[in-house]
Order: structure tokens, then sequence, then C-alpha cells
């Protein structure tokens, strides 16, 4: 599977599991359709990086693709509701990927952390996951 065709698993996973309001998307480009796709709570996922490993045998070579899955909630009344939205925003996502398995390739959870604040009203969270791959040459 190629990297696209991995993201949009990932992304299908998550709509799969997530309540139905939530926008889960690719990561949109542009803050205007950033501020668009925040209604409430969104999930966006982005191929983030491939970490390469020393090659095991000829021409293959093992390594990593990662994934940033974020996640974000508004509320503009309290930080206290968004922020609680947004950890249960996280629990879900985490729970559906980490030991999901895609094409055989089992996906891992490498972190999480809080995100600056990218609008008024809203709390966010990344969640990075990882895929082990294999690069055969021929």
């Amino acid at each position: 599977m190629t990297r696209i065709e991995i993201e949009d698993a990932i992304i299908s996973l998550i709509q799969a599991a997530v309540p139905s309001g939530v926008a889960v998307t690719s990561l949109p480009l542009g803050e205007d359709e950033q501020k668009r796709l925040l209604n409430k709570s969104a999930v966006w996922v982005t191929y983030s990086s491939g970490v390469f490993t020393s090659p095991t045998a000829a021409f293959v070579q093992p390594g990593v693709w990662q994934w940033a899955v974020a996640v974000f909630a508004k509320d503009y009344r309290s930080g206290k509701s968004r922020g609680d939205a947004a950890l249960e925003l996280l629990e879900i996502v985490e729970a559906t990927l980490v030991g999901e398995e895609i094409e055989s390739r089992t996906i891992q959870g490498v972190r999480d952390d809080a995100i600056p604040p990218i609008l008024p009203g809203v709390m966010g969270y990344e969640l990075i996951i990882s895929i082990g791959r294999e690069m055969r040459k021929v």
C-alpha cells in the first residue's frame, strides 16, 4: 500500500468510530478551510515522517512510516468542557487505531501531545502513530 492508501484506511477507521458530527479528513490546507471544518469537533490525519533502518537482506530495507492524527474540540463557553471533549476524542481515536492492522501491519502508538491553540475556543491534541513497512528493490 502507498502512504495515501494507508492514510485513507486510517481515516476510514476513525470515521467508523467517532460520533457522526465529527469531521474526519486529511489535514486541510489553508486557514480558511481549517476554520470551516472546525465546526464543533474534528480529526485531521497527515503523513508526518518515515524512518529507514539498516537493510536486513539484499534489496530489503525495513522502516517505519508515521502519521500525525490531530483531534480538536471547540467550545466557547467553557475551557473545561472543551478540554474534556478533546481528551474524550483522543481516547476514542487512540483506542480505535493502536493495535489495529492495515494489510497485516500493526498500528503502533508513538506519543501524544497537546497542540497549541490554533483558534479561539479550540482545544487540540496530536497522536503520532507508526506502521512498519519494508522497501524491496529488485
